[in-house]
């Protein structure tokens, strides 16, 4: 339980077995010891690996299907995080993070003002500002209602006024619910005075193109869960949220980004941070659940946030998985001059397991991992003296890899051709294994 929940990485090139090997081990014994799930799916053959695996423990009851239809189960995220998350988590500061967390990590390569600070803060005031009217109105947070809010906004302090605006104007509406509340104490009154202040004076008074831009921008984000399957998946009801798997079912989020593309990605890294999230949360007693986060092919969901949250992980008996082929796919996910937080996920992942590799740089990095050591080399030396021959030996000590890179490249794949043997090399930080009395342990995994 200790190893499980600091943390597992699995490196391996394409067909090197880190599924069916190492990674098909560590999900059956997670399941056979009852452990709650996400399950994040990358490739359209997850959900029947899953359902094998789950039939295997008997755990197929747990096993839980959000797939993209919605009919059976849909997650308000936005909902969720407002009301029903524990103290202090209905902020709306920390709506707006959530919702700045998901475009950042979705949208990482697009690079427009929106980066810039003006435009940037311009953004979150707007978004701080609709997603608070919407709660004073005493409405649930949906997408589409936030849309209609920012369209429906006043475009001169003169508006504020005009009947057929009033009439017409889902902001204005919202306003006079709020208006009309008188339950809130003196701090909600501060709070509700200055968001109608924003909408009355700050957003009206807005020169007409500054105005136009900041809406476009906040549109095009909100617009995202406003189309299928996003609007019926993650803007209407809930019916299944992270609290689940604190039981132990296993959610499985059937949206395979080879199937759906964008809109997979969206949903999985919002059920992932919210998740996370909700897992910090969480008080932990001796009974409690461990749960386990599972990612293969996890290049296409790492985020901002995973080194926080692996961080202290452990503590909320939490376990990740992470499978992905070698470095490079994670340095390309986060982006340009993304070395040191590719370090600092990976430095909080504490068991690491290495299967064939051909990436050149993963395998100098495992190499380094393992670290070097003092060697003994054995020579020879012949020579002629006096007329005849003589020889003799000499040892030298030298610094060199105790697992060489080259060591990566021939592990075995598993398949016919390995009688099914899936070969890897095994690093659990602070350990000395008894099998070799070094910090590496070569293993292997039948294939089934």
């Amino acid at each position: 339980m200790r190893d499980a929940c600091q943390g597992v990485q699995v490196f391996g090139a394409t067909g090197s077995g880190k599924t069916s090997g190492s990674g098909r081990y560590l999900a059956m014994s997670y399941l056979a010891y009852g452990f709650g799930g996400l399950v994040l799916c990358a490739k359209p053959d997850e959900r029947q690996l899953w359902e094998e695996l789950t039939e295997a423990t008997g755990r197929e009851d747990d096993l839980i299907i959000f797939d993209a239809t919605g009919d059976k189960h849909r997650f308000n995220f936005l909902d969720y995080e407002r009301n029903n998350a524990g103290d202090g988590v209905g902020l709306t500061a920390n709506v707006v993070e959530l919702i700045s967390q998901v475009v950042r990590a979705v949208d990482r390569e697009e690079k427009d003002q929106a980066e810039k600070p003006f435009w940037k803060n311009a953004l979150r005031q707007l978004t701080t500002a609709t997603i608070e009217l919407a709660g004073f109105a005493g409405l649930p947070l949906r997408f589409d209602l936030l849309s209609d809010i920012v369209r429906t906004g006043p475009h001169s302090v003169q508006q504020w006024t005009d009947p057929d605006w009033q009439r017409d104007s889902v902001c204005y509406q919202c306003i006079a619910e709020g208006d009309a509340n008188r339950t809130r104490d003196e701090e909600e009154e501060a709070d509700f005075q200055k968001c109608r202040s924003y909408w009355i004076h700050d957003f009206a008074r807005l020169h007409p193109e500054t105005r136009g831009s900041i809406v476009l921008s906040f549109t095009m984000v909100v617009d995202l869960f406003n189309a299928r399957p996003l609007r019926k998946l993650l803007s209407t009801d809930t019916t299944l949220t992270p609290d689940d798997t604190f039981d132990g079912k296993i959610i499985l989020l059937d949206l395979p980004i080879q199937t759906y593309y964008r809109a997979g990605r969206i949903a999985q890294f919002i059920w992932k941070y919210v998740w996370q999230r909700a897992v910090l949360r969480r008080k932990v007693q001796p009974a409690t659940c461990p749960v386990f986060l599972w990612a293969d092919e996890s290049q296409n969901f790492i985020g901002d946030f995973d080194p926080e949250f692996q961080a202290v992980a452990r503590s909320s008996r939490a376990c990740t998985v992470y499978l992905t082929q070698n470095l490079g796919m994670y340095k390309k996910a986060l982006g340009e001059g993304s070395d040191n937080a590719v370090e600092a996920f990976l430095g909080n992942l504490q068991t690491k397991v290495f299967h064939q590799n051909s990436s050149t740089e993963t395998n100098e990095w495992a190499a380094e991992l393992f670290a070097k050591d003092w060697m003994t080399k054995t020579g020879t030396n012949s020579g002629f003296s006096g007329g005849g021959a003589s020889a003799g030996q000499n040892t030298t000590q030298e610094m060199n890899y105790q697992v060489p890179p080259i060591t990566f490249t021939r592990l075995a794949r598993g398949g016919p051709q390995s009688n099914r043997i899936v070969e890897g090399i095994l690093y659990k930080g602070g350990t000395v294994f008894k099998a070799t009395g070094m910090n590496f342990l070569p293993v292997q995994f039948k294939q089934q």
